[in-house]
């Protein structure tokens, strides 16, 4: 008994310059950022030019700019795009609740304050992840493509983080045992609707049995009761999530289009969070091998279709 806690608190205290070393990769993405967001208020925003630096300019907080700009129809109309926009939210009502504060207040105040609570909140997760695993191999997977979404998170500014949180609390208190708040949790951070595979995650790797899902079911289904009075609420969400501002292009752009509104590398926050979450449970070690290099391929890949498409829709005509 006593050799084997010796031998945990060796592997934990092996494991500590390993998440020292990704704080500091944080703390520098943010000092990094913030320094550029500083510096752009003294250097004019040339709109026209295709400038390295302009194009990072104009995209700099673009995200929590547009997040705020979808509040000002307020609630029962956020669906319905502002002036300035081709589209509305595609985000899930209660969003509204969450944002509200930092609707509130003053831009920039209302902006580092989000900053703030999203390093604190990474800080959180790196010194409580070794509680679900010690394996520098399976903290690897997860940290680094979370310290990329963390980047672009940061740069765009938007809400990635607070899902890895939610997600991460969630998958804690059911550790704990307690279900009804893991469900909880988990619905909270459904405002952006993909998260909804995160149940699904946890059935196949057998951390909840199929009669569990009703404690993810439920409280998700109190919260879709709105929709299922109003379903044109509903029908305008999802018309935001089709509507495309390439108004002349084949189907196959429209349709990646749509892809890259769902999908965006700040979300690799969440999504290399779920991939660790199924290969920490794999016991067999040759599918575990495999499955490293599966979920780093396809977090990758994630990635670098991204970035294509980006580069696709940058050139194309708007």
């Amino acid at each position: 008994m006593v050799e084997s806690k010796i031998k945990e608190k060796l592997t934990i205290n092996e494991e500590r310059p390993f998440l020292r070393l990704y704080l500091i990769v944080i703390a520098l993405i943010t000092i990094i950022v913030t320094t550029f967001r500083i510096a752009t208020y003294f250097v004019p925003l040339d709109h026209s030019s295709m400038n390295i630096l302009m194009i990072l300019m104009r995209g700099k907080d673009v995200d929590f700019v547009i997040l705020r700009h979808w509040m000002d129809n307020g609630l029962y109309e956020m669906y319905i795009a502002p002036p300035g926009y081709i589209f509305g939210h595609f985000y899930l009502y209660h969003w509204y609740f969450i944002f509200y504060p930092f609707y509130i207040l003053p831009l920039d105040i209302s902006m580092y304050i989000w900053d703030v609570l999203r390093l604190i909140s990474v800080a959180y997760i790196t010194f409580n992840i070794s509680k679900i695993t010690k394996n520098k191999r399976e903290l690897l997977l997860v940290l680094v493509f979370c310290a990329i979404g963390y980047a672009v998170d940061m740069f765009l500014n938007n809400a990635n983080w607070l899902i890895l949180l939610l997600l991460f609390e969630s998958y804690r208190q059911l550790q704990k045992d307690r279900k009804t708040l893991s469900g909880i949790l988990f619905t909270i951070a459904t405002f952006k609707i993909i998260v909804i595979v995160f149940p699904f995650i946890l059935l196949i790797t057998k951390k909840i049995k199929i009669k569990d899902l009703v404690y993810y079911i439920a409280p998700f289904f109190v919260l879709f009761i709105p929709y299922l009075v109003n379903p044109p609420y509903f029908w305008q969400m999802y018309a935001n999530w089709t509507v495309s501002d390439l108004e002349e292009s084949n189907l196959i752009l429209l349709f990646l289009h749509t892809i890259l509104k769902v999908f965006e590398p700040a979300q690799l926050m969440f999504v290399s969070f779920g991939i660790f979450l199924i290969y920490t449970n794999i016991e067999k070690q040759p599918w575990k091998n495999r499955a490293f290099y599966i979920g780093f391929i396809i977090l990758t890949t994630m990635f670098v279709f991204y970035l294509v498409l980006m580069g696709t829709f940058t050139r194309s005509p708007t």
